[in-house]
């Protein structure tokens, strides 16, 4: 049933397209998690009519739902494959690192493509060499983020990009949606993630939750990556402090922040 959802907007994109007489824009988002380090700057073009902007996500459960602009859902397998390849747009938005470099490839009727970074951390900490190499325009969260961009660039004789530090773009977002009452008072526990078997939320997440709660509420809020690779430790854990009222898990409160 997601397959023919999948062909269906797939279709109906191409159908729209063609129809297309103004600058496009498109986002991609890998699921409904990203989609929150997008949404302002979606929000900010929507209005715009001289740019056509559309909304492209692999999550089915993943709503946009901003006047004017048209979402539809590639998924992950073959038809995203098609549509990265054949892509003909004047810019694509993504947070998606290694462009070219695994599976999703650029295509050669696509302008530029722009990075919005959706993490803080170190470009030289804690990401591949060449994650970013591949992208034209990239919105950093700060001038260490730049400055390290640029040091590659140096390096390794990288091609030159467009930089711009935005700030960060989730904030806007985050402020427009936190549920302050429950939040007030809270330890919000959001350990990042790494590739290998073990990491913080895996080896010590139940402890440390389990610890903190006898002092003070706790929110639980995985890495997006988490949800996939650490699926079943986090189930183990949202079972285990269900019946807690001091404990608010990605369940039920991810999705309002």
């Amino acid at each position: 049933m997601k397959f023919l959802t999948e062909i269906k907007d797939y279709y109906n994109f191409l159908k729209i397209q063609k129809r297309i007489n103004v600058k496009k824009i498109y986002f991609y988002s890998e699921s409904q998690n990203y989609k929150n380090y997008l949404f302002e700057i979606i929000k900010g073009l929507s209005e715009k009519s001289n740019y056509k902007v559309i909304y492209f996500t692999s999550d089915h459960n993943d709503k946009l739902n901003v006047k004017n602009i048209d979402e539809f859902i590639i998924g992950r397998g073959i038809i995203r494959l098609i549509f990265f390849t054949f892509l003909n747009c004047d810019l694509m938005v993504m947070t998606l690192t290694d462009l070219n470099n695994f599976e999703i490839k650029k295509s050669k009727n696509c302008k530029k493509y722009l990075y919005v970074f959706h993490s803080l951390m170190s470009v030289f900490k804690g990401y591949n060499k060449n994650a970013f190499q591949h992208y034209d325009i990239i919105f950093t969260n700060g001038e260490y983020q730049r400055k390290e961009l640029k040091k590659m660039e140096e390096i390794y004789d990288f091609n030159k990009k467009e930089i711009f530090n935005v700030g960060y773009t989730y904030i806007e977002n985050l402020k427009n949606k936190i549920n302050k009452n429950k939040a007030n008072g809270s330890i919000l526990f959001a350990p990042s993630w790494v590739n290998q078997k073990d990491d913080l939320l895996e080896k010590y997440g139940e402890k440390i939750i389990s610890k903190v709660l006898l002092i003070n509420k706790v929110i639980l809020r995985p890495h997006p990556q988490s949800l996939l690779k650490s699926k079943k430790q986090i189930d183990n854990i949202c079972e285990r402090f269900k019946s807690n009222k001091t404990f608010y898990s990605h369940r039920y409160y991810l999705n309002k922040i």
